[in-house]
């Protein structure tokens, strides 16, 4: 219930700013959505991650992966919250994409070694 409160003052202290912001930034919707839809989205997606939702998180990182597929964040973070969930080669493909777009490397590389460790670990123990 509180993540739900914390998600509402979110989109209202965001709504609030883009009216400021309004006259001075060109708002064009992308794909249908504007800038607050994909801010909300954003939000609630990181909220889910960090409360242990990984379902609704990835849910929420694939619907802002289809509205902006060339934001390295979203795949990285999507790849976290696969790898959390448990299923490791669609972390592997969503942190390849994110270094691939030019997500800090360090993270990705990190990401990337510990997953390719954890997949290479499951395989010799089903063996």
């Amino acid at each position: 219930m509180i993540y739900v409160r914390l998600i509402i003052c979110c989109v209202v202290t965001i709504t609030f700013w883009q009216c400021g912001k309004r006259e001075t930034r060109d708002s064009t919707p992308v794909n249908g959505k504007s800038d607050l839809d994909t801010s909300a989205l954003s939000l609630a997606a990181e909220l889910f991650r960090k409360k242990g939702d990984y379902v609704e998180a990835i849910k929420s990182y694939s619907e802002l992966i289809d509205l902006d597929s060339a934001n390295k964040t979203y795949f990285y973070r999507r790849g976290i919250s696969y790898s959390s969930s448990g299923e490791v080669e669609l972390a592997i493909a969503d942190c390849e994409r994110a270094l691939y777009l030019g997500f800090d490397e360090f993270k990705c590389r990190f990401a990337l070694g510990m997953l390719y460790y954890d997949l290479h670990a499951n395989k010799r123990l089903t063996c």
